[in-house]
């Protein structure tokens, strides 16, 4: 009895390892099928291969319909950015969103465009001034600054502004001049008190 039921026992086994195989074959068979008919896709009208892998994607200035690719549409004065998100394009260097078209950015006098392409600064010399450019007048012992956004002057070093002047600075005994070249600071180990330098007690 014993004998027949291993016998048994080993065919069952074999008809497993059997099932098993005619599984993974199957599988096998299938991924290749639909590899090769994805790779045998027609490219549709308005797309291309695409670069990596298998496929095609649309053109620029083309999105995804679900099927095929159709055309984007956009404003005058704008381009297509190649996002697959939002509406696809943006304004042109120079014009700026209004609603869903690119209006023209108006540049008053002695001011230029800047690198965001939206905004503008007014010109070296000039500061804003009510939607314009106001020339800077720099007073005596003070110099003209980069920054279109404040008063577009500095007081030299050793100099203060007050008001729309510059004033010397005045160093007390055993103080120098500070980095800002505004102010003054105590020479060690002497200590700033009631505007002088004192030694500490």
């Amino acid at each position: 009895m014993t004998i027949p039921s291993t016998r048994a026992e080993l065919g069952l086994g074999n008809l497993t390892i059997l099932l098993i195989l005619i599984t993974a074959i199957t599988c096998a068979a299938t991924g290749i099928s639909l590899a090769q008919e994805k790779t045998a896709q027609v490219t549709p009208l308005n797309a291309h291969s695409a670069p990596y892998g298998t496929g095609w994607e649309c053109n620029h200035g083309y999105r995804f319909d679900g099927s095929g690719c159709t055309k984007m549409s956009k404003p005058d004065n704008a381009h297509y950015n190649g996002s697959l998100y939002g509406e696809g394009w943006d304004c042109d260097r120079g014009f700026r969103r209004s609603h869903r078209s690119c209006a023209a950015i108006t540049i008053p006098e002695n001011a230029y465009l800047n690198s965001s392409g939206v905004r503008w600064e007014c010109e070296r010399g000039y500061k804003r001034s009510l939607g314009g450019c106001e020339l800077v007048r720099a007073p005596a012992n003070g110099h003209l600054t980069g920054y279109s956004h404040s008063t577009g002057w500095k007081c030299n070093r050793g100099y203060r502004q007050s008001r729309d002047a510059c004033e010397q600075v005045r160093i007390p005994a055993n103080a120098h001049l500070d980095y800002t070249g505004s102010d003054w600071e105590c020479d060690p180990p002497f200590k700033k008190r009631s505007g002088r330098c004192v030694l500490p007690q």
